[in-house]
């Protein structure tokens, strides 16, 4: 009842932060006046703080025009990604549950992490690995043509990414590769055998790009052709009885090891 009627006095309740925030001033950094006093009133942060508590309530009252607040905050100039991120996670987080909301902001916060002139492979890679996992989440079955293709997009964003900078954590790009391989499984499991082929031939494109974790995945096959390596993960447990085309004939009779692929 309180945040619904907050609502409903949007220009008291800016007055009254505006009010706060001239009688704590003091308490403020010395750099975010500098900015103020020189008349650079774009990256005075009180907008976006204002539009972010309208997010937060109208998100924990189940409110239908949320995505009306995400569109004001895409207006706003100097827009930063981690701005994104937080409205993505405040229309997820319990009562809320906004996933169209969450991955739009996601997408946008995404699409600003490549614009920026240094990208922060950190920061890009929580961002990608959120963005996957709402759009694509783990063990879906029937999963639609469009959505793997949307994700398939992310992937080759992610690739160029990760060949552009230095600081990608291995984690994360483990987890990429491992969550394309088990896409392959699972397409495998229903019979969708050239689109399994082609998630396995992405999960491999990410090996090269392991450090020190190269190596043991390397040596865990210990086949010449990984290319024409399928790897079976919990918690299918498949048969090669009825192997697709793509397997070679001559390599199936050396695969001996399951490899199993945690998330």
């Amino acid at each position: 009842m309180f945040l619904q009627l907050l609502l409903c006095f949007p220009g008291h309740c800016t007055m009254l932060a505006d009010n706060i925030n001239n009688f704590t001033k003091k308490k403020f950094n010395t750099e975010h006046f500098a900015v103020l006093k020189k008349g650079d009133l774009s990256k005075d942060p009180t907008e976006t703080l204002l539009l972010i508590y309208e997010f937060e309530a109208r998100a924990k009252i189940n409110d239908s025009t949320l995505e009306h607040v995400l569109e004001a905050v895409l207006e706003l100039q100097h827009l930063e990604p981690k701005t994104l991120e937080t409205i993505a996670s405040l229309a997820m987080e319990p009562p809320a549950h906004f996933p169209s909301v969450c991955k739009k902001a996601l997408k946008n916060a995404w699409l600003l992490h490549r614009k920026c002139s240094l990208i922060d492979g950190v920061k890009c890679s929580k961002c990608l690995h959120s963005l996957i996992q709402l759009t694509l989440p783990s063990g879906t079955l029937g999963i639609e043509p469009r959505i793997l293709e949307e994700v398939w997009s992310y992937y080759e964003e992610g690739l160029f990414v990760i060949d552009s900078v230095h600081d990608y954590p291995e984690v994360e790009i483990l987890w990429l590769m491992t969550r394309a391989w088990n896409t392959g499984i699972l397409l495998y499991s229903v019979g969708r055998y050239m689109e399994a082929e082609r998630w396995c031939g992405l999960g491999m494109r990410f090996l090269k790009h392991l450090g020190s974790l190269q190596s043991s995945y390397e040596s865990q096959l210990e086949i010449p052709e990984p290319s024409s390596v399928f790897l079976f993960c919990q918690p299918w447990k498949m048969s090669l009885s009825q192997p697709p085309a793509f397997l070679k004939v001559s390599l199936l009779q050396r695969i001996r090891i399951t490899l199993v692929f945690k998330e």
